[in-house]
């Protein structure tokens, strides 16, 4: 079953004169890896990450992470605020507000959260600076596995109109389902959800023709598997032919996140044809992406000689650190 949430807002405001400087937004997603708040929810299985629970998830290792998680963005576009910034693994909308809460770096992001069907209750949130963007609809599209399939996270999107050139677009925060039992066994799911998007995409596409449309997420799989190339189809232009600004780090030590030592493209940006193309007076080149790496964000690997992100838990071990996965980031230029 597809659930939506829509909400209308009239938001128009006159072109911007001409001569005026380029102005910028800065995109961002981020897996947070697990940020969970200390009760336990009788919905959910996150028993874990309670005080009591195995992982011995007290209030004060808590707001450690929170504390991480803000100095990462913080520290992402030099001073300034992420415009839209997608996030992942959260339980509820009450800890990205917190979140919100810590960042210090001056900002107006209003909180997008819906409830995902995910057994563990992580989900997918977009914040977005409300004095650049207006919101006009958003909802929540389910993956539909089958019933004998644990249900996933939806994705989670929205149409804005972002105010100065008064142009519509779309954001799509995506979640897909985890290669746990196999790459190949579950490489269906991720077929699945990339389908689902696709779908969606033409969706809101025959509404609202004429917008930009960014697509971001822990995709779970690389730019060059089967479920991200399907994103990049054009199919003699009906396709939905995206450009992922991340697919240059295939094959060298730059990613978003490590595996037994090696380094990969799992979280990425993709963005449309009329984004790319400049015609709605946003210009952005194919090779814009980019991932947060601070020397502080990593820990050192002896056994691998190399740098990974520093995460919070290891299993059962606790680390302190910030997350498993890298921030992926673009800037884009507005005229």
């Amino acid at each position: 079953m597809k659930a939506y949430f829509i909400i209308i807002l009239g938001f128009f405001i006159s072109l911007p004169s001409l001569g005026q400087e380029v102005k910028t937004f800065n995109v961002m997603f981020y897996n947070v890896e697990n940020l969970f708040d200390t009760i336990d929810n009788p919905q959910t299985l996150d028993e874990d990450f309670t005080p009591n629970g195995k992982l011995e998830y007290t209030t004060t290792r808590y707001h450690e992470k929170l504390k991480n998680l803000a100095m990462v963005i913080d520290s992402s576009f030099t001073g300034k605020s992420p415009s839209i910034l997608g996030l992942c693994e959260v339980e509820n909308k009450n800890v990205v507000e917190e979140l919100k809460n810590r960042i210090s770096i001056d900002n107006s992001l209003a909180v997008l959260h819906m409830e995902s069907p995910d057994g563990r209750g992580i989900d997918n949130v977009i914040l977005y600076d409300s004095t650049l963007f207006g919101l006009k609809s958003f909802g929540l599209e389910q993956i539909e596995l089958g019933a004998d399939e644990r249900p996933t996270r939806g994705v989670l999107w929205a149409v804005f109109i972002e105010r100065s050139l008064n142009q519509k677009l779309i954001v799509l925060v995506n979640h897909w389902p985890s290669r746990y039992g196999g790459a190949e066994e579950s490489e269906w799911k991720r077929v699945k959800a990339a389908q689902t998007s696709i779908d969606l995409m033409d969706s809101l596409h025959s509404n609202n023709p004429d917008a930009g449309l960014i697509l971001m997420g822990d995709l779970n799989d690389h730019p060059d598997n089967a479920s991200v190339k399907l994103l990049k189809n054009c199919n003699q232009g009906e396709g939905p032919c995206m450009t992922n600004v991340h697919e240059k780090y295939l094959g060298t030590d730059k990613g978003s996140h490590a595996y037994r030592g090696e380094w990969g493209v799992l979280d990425q940006i993709l963005v449309n044809q009329v984004i790319l193309s400049g015609e709605l007076g946003w210009s952005i080149s194919k090779d814009a992406g980019d991932f947060v790496k601070k020397p502080w964000m990593l820990y050192f690997s002896e056994k691998d000689e190399d740098y990974f992100p520093s995460r919070s838990y290891g299993g059962i071990n606790y680390f302190g650190g910030f997350s498993d996965h890298l921030p992926a980031i673009m800037t884009l230029q507005l005229r």
